[in-house]
């Protein structure tokens, strides 16, 4: 079987057109598909992605189709729609997926669209339910933005099999992108979805101007709240000492560059949570984690102060001071 594949990817926003350059850059042809039709047409008629990457230009292997229908001809498929629109565009495409097809997710998080929040609320979970693929899960740490200019890189490909994990990595690396195959793809999930909880808070601690040894201990406290919840809903304890776990959390607090960790550096310093997400055109992905984190510590009974504290800012139930003071007592929880 030639190693040439078709790989199509579905969503044109920051982190699926950084995968298509990076795909582009290996042997495979490449399909973009944005949700849009008007997208598709600014992406076909300009080769930019202006919203996200306004000077960077498609790399001209890159085909961009509007039409769903072209999953039909893939060989294997990068899901990169945000969490919470999952189930309903999956729903209404299915039937163009080819069952044998690979199925690799790539946006993080935890779906609380449908209650109750459960380990089904894993996005592997939900993809399992409305199609029979087999599924894998693709994890940083990664910005998009220096994927995209083809800055080196190295990212987690996780399946509950080993031998699909490993073939997937090895299918899809590039030498300025090699995936490394891991068979814990639960850890690896809520690895992924739980750093953005912790870095809304992060950006607090930046934002109120805290200093380094706060951050350092807020990170230390964070990625054991991420460990807690990981083994109750069956992962393994070292997945979150892995590329996909400390790894992950460690980029994603280090920079603004974060859109969680901007969030959390714009509360910290007094902007009001309204005004923040007027000014985005992205989805912060751990404003919507953190529900369904409170909700899966409450299940698990677990304590975890920072993803709370997070969710009650979130919330507005309350104040950035008064998450500060918390925050930085985590550790005695």
């Amino acid at each position: 079987m030639s190693n040439n594949k078709h790989v199509v990817i579905v969503g044109a926003g920051a982190w699926g057109t950084a995968l298509a350059m990076a795909m582009a850059r290996g042997r495979h042809h490449v399909t973009l598909v944005p949700q849009s039709e008007a997208h598709a047409h600014e992406l076909i008629n300009h080769r930019v992605n202006k919203t996200y990457f306004p000077d960077i230009t498609l790399d001209p292997k890159i085909q961009v189709d509007g039409d769903y229908n072209i999953l039909k001809t893939a060989d294997v498929i990068l899901w990169v729609i945000p969490t919470q629109y999952t189930h309903s565009l999956l729903s209404s495409i299915k039937s163009m997926i080819q069952d044998h097809v690979p199925f690799i997710i790539c946006s993080k998080g935890i779906d609380c669209t449908q209650t109750p929040v459960t380990r089904d609320s894993l996005l592997s979970s939900i993809v399992s339910k409305i199609i029979e693929n087999p599924v894998a899960f693709l994890s940083g740490p990664n910005f998009a933005i220096e994927v995209a200019r083809g800055l080196p890189a190295a990212a987690t490909l996780a399946a509950h099999s080993k031998d699909l994990a490993e073939y997937l990595a090895g299918l899809l690396s590039t030498p300025l992108f090699p995936l490394f195959f891991h068979d814990d793809m639960i850890g690896v999930q809520i690895a992924g979805a739980l750093k953005n909880v912790i870095a809304i808070a992060s950006g607090i601690i930046s934002g109120r101007e805290l200093g380094k040894n706060a951050g350092a201990a807020l990170l230390s406290w964070g990625l054991q709240e991420m460990k807690t919840l990981g083994v109750a809903m069956g992962a393994r304890s070292d997945t979150f000492f892995s590329l996909a776990g400390m790894g992950d959390l460690i980029l994603t607090c280090s920079s603004t560059e974060s859109r969680n960790t901007s969030l959390g550096v714009a509360l910290g310093q007094g902007v009001p949570l309204k005004e923040i997400l007027a000014s985005r055109n992205s989805v912060c992905e751990g404003m919507h984690t953190a529900g369904a984190v409170h909700n899966l510590s409450k299940q698990y009974q677990l304590v975890m102060p920072i993803c709370e504290t997070v969710y009650q800012v979130v919330q507005e139930n309350i104040s950035v001071d008064a998450a500060v003071h918390i925050l930085m007592g985590a550790g005695n929880s």
